[in-house]
């Protein structure tokens, strides 16, 4: 799925230049660099699509005041079900990082939607469409919170857009991208607002 492809070419490609320079350089990484340094272990872990939850406390610790690091991170906080966690960690990845790019606010919609908190969703939502307008992303997150609002025509008219910017999506290459949740049930429920909104 596009959305896993880009998260792991953006923390190889922030860990191959901090590596890189503080190798080259002989001097120890400084605060950022180190976290993103530590990050690296998030991947070599093999726990999830960023590791596990420990290694990231690590990286946090090494790297405070790195909106990536904090973003990663709440990507497998949210995957192991720690939603409101997940949820502070993005937004402080944002309150870091004004320029942030698209999947920090998908995650965001994504962890609100689990919590029920659809209004806050749909406005992550729409900042995911504004930033990346030419990404199915956010319409699926869409379609999920409309569907579970009982709104299904909304619904369906998100997930139609998001198949006109990415005809090959199925239920079955949707969970293929997004299947690592610790709870399986959590990836079922999913699939089946998708399904209700014309995902097939």
């Amino acid at each position: 799925m596009k959305m896993k492809m880009m998260l792991i070419k953006l923390a190889f490609m922030m860990t191959a230049v901090s590596v890189t320079a503080a190798t080259c350089s002989g001097d120890e990484p400084d605060e950022e660099d180190a976290g993103l340094t530590e990050f690296e272990k998030l991947y070599q872990d093999g726990c999830g699509p960023c590791g596990t939850i420990a290694t990231g406390e690590q990286a946090l610790a090494l790297g405070p005041n790195n909106a990536e690091v904090h973003a990663m991170v709440a990507v497998n906080k949210f995957y192991a079900g720690k939603y409101q966690e997940a949820i502070e960690l993005l937004k402080k990845a944002m309150r870091l990082h004004p320029h942030y790019p698209a999947w920090y606010p998908h995650y965001l919609g994504k962890a609100y939607t689990q919590t029920q908190q659809y209004d806050l969703a749909l406005a992550a939502f729409s900042d995911v469409l504004a930033r990346a307008p030419h990404q199915d992303w956010g319409h699926f997150g869409n379609a999920i919170v409309y569907v579970r609002l009982g709104r299904l025509e909304e619904a369906r008219n998100h997930v139609e857009n998001a198949l006109a910017l990415n005809p090959q999506m199925t239920l079955d290459t949707f969970a293929a991208g997004d299947g690592f949740y610790k709870d399986p049930k959590t990836l079922e429920g999913i699939l089946d607002d998708l399904r209700q909104a014309g995902l097939k």
